[in-house]
C-alpha cells in the first residue's frame, strides 16, 4: 500500500513542479521555495499518513528532520496573507492534478479529498 502512495506522492510533487515552473528538490532557502515545500509536506503527510518522515523528505532530497521542521514552520506560517497565497495556488495545482481526465487511478486507492 505505502508503494501506492509514493508514487502517487511523487506524481503529485512533479505536477506541481510541472505547473508552477518550480524545482522543490533543489537546495534553495528563498522564502517562496521553502513555503511551497512546507506546503507540499503538509499535504502530502495529511493525505497519506502512513508514510515515514524519511520517505517524504527524500522525494524532495530532504532528511526526515527537515519535514518536522517543515511541518511545524507550516503551522506557524499557515494564518499569514503571502503563505496562504502560495497554498492557493498549491491547491489549485493539486485540484488539477486529481480532475485531470487523463489520469488513470486504481479506483480503491484513488484520493478522495485533498
Amino acid at each position: 500500500m505505502r508503494t501506492l502512495e509514493l508514487n502517487f506522492s511523487r506524481q503529485l510533487i512533479a505536477h506541481i513542479e510541472r505547473e508552477l515552473s518550480i524545482n522543490l528538490k533543489k537546495q534553495s532557502r528563498i522564502p517562496e521555495i521553502t513555503y511551497y515545500r512546507y506546503i507540499c509536506f503538509t499535504v502530502i503527510k495529511k493525505k497519506y499518513p502512513a508514510l515515514r518522515l524519511s520517505e517524504i523528505g527524500s522525494m524532495f532530497n530532504k532528511t526526515h528532520s527537515t519535514v518536522v521542521h517543515g511541518l511545524k514552520m507550516y503551522e506557524k506560517l499557515k494564518n499569514y496573507s503571502d503563505f496562504k497565497a502560495i497554498e492557493a495556488k498549491i491547491n489549485e495545482s493539486i485540484v488539477s492534478y486529481y480532475t485531470s481526465p487523463l489520469k488513470i487511478c486504481n479506483p480503491i486507492t484513488y484520493p478522495s479529498n485533498v
